[in-house]
């Protein structure tokens, strides 16, 4: 599935803001080798009812996390 885009991904900077071993494991399963892991302080208490669809509760998560570990 990610074969064709393996070559791109290898180009970019990916910084996985989880401390989980096993998102790290699943992440480099997918042979995406060149990650960062920058476990993140964010307070993943957003609540979903609060946004209009899964897509931005994702976003806004991504982005919270983003900014308390300074990217």
């Amino acid at each position: 599935m990610l074969a064709p885009l393996r070559h791109q991904l290898a180009a970019l900077r990916i910084v996985l803001a989880s401390g989980s071993p096993r998102r790290q494991e699943y992440i480099q399963n997918l042979g995406i080798i060149n990650v960062e892991l920058c476990p993140s302080t964010f307070e993943e208490n957003l609540r979903i009812e609060d946004f209009q669809n899964y897509e931005e509760f994702v976003e806004a998560t991504a982005l919270g996390k983003a900014e308390v570990s300074g990217y």
